[in-house]
């Protein structure tokens, strides 16, 4: 928890893991390489953020192949969240890498959790991230619900974790519809069309 800049790589060696909030601040060509894990947040939902404004080429953070994350959520729209500030398309690398969510209290279907915000500056104007489907997998998800959607397109600075509705739910909500329709549709005796 903190702030971290200094000049060198920095690298998360297999059954390691970079994790609580604060930002780090790679300088140079430095690169941050997890081959662990990532895993925003300090015991329980929080922020990390990269400051990439210092570095110089691409692939500033990578994750290598077998590096996976670990993310708490909580009420729609809480959750651990990455911030790439200073982001230029191909400083963030993922490999298919798995995704493993945990429910903090109060995780709910039907609700939209952001993974990583892209920015151009300091965290105010968003910037398209670039990334699509398949840079990451899910994992272990919290028993209980059935489907999640990884989200890469419906908003370009956002990779966003989509909780779906379970089947029955959108089934009675539809059905409620249909029946609010058709009352509508009923005619008072004796009236005409």
């Amino acid at each position: 928890t903190g702030s971290g800049t200094g000049i060198g790589p920095v690298t998360v060696a297999a059954g390691a893991t970079l994790g609580g909030t604060g930002t780090l601040a790679p300088t140079g060509t430095s690169a941050v390489t997890v081959n662990g894990g990532l895993a925003p947040g300090d015991a329980g939902i929080g922020t990390l953020s990269f400051d990439l404004n210092g570095t110089a080429g691409s692939n500033q953070l990578v994750l290598g192949s077998g590096a996976t994350l670990t993310y708490d959520l909580g009420a729609p729209g809480t959750g651990d969240l990455v911030r790439l500030l200073h982001y230029a398309g191909g400083d963030l690398v993922l490999n298919g890498n798995v995704l493993d969510i945990i429910d903090a209290g109060g995780m709910q279907r039907d609700a939209t959790y952001p993974l990583f915000a892209f920015f151009a500056d300091d965290g105010v104007t968003p910037v398209a991230h670039g990334l699509s489907a398949g840079a990451l997998v899910l994992g272990t998800v919290p028993s209980g619900y059935r489907s999640f959607v990884l989200d890469y397109t419906s908003t370009s600075n956002l990779i966003q974790l989509y909780v779906v509705p379970e089947p029955g739910t959108a089934l009675f909500l539809a059905g409620l519809a249909v029946a609010a329709c058709r009352r509508r549709r009923v005619r008072p005796p004796g009236a005409t069309a």
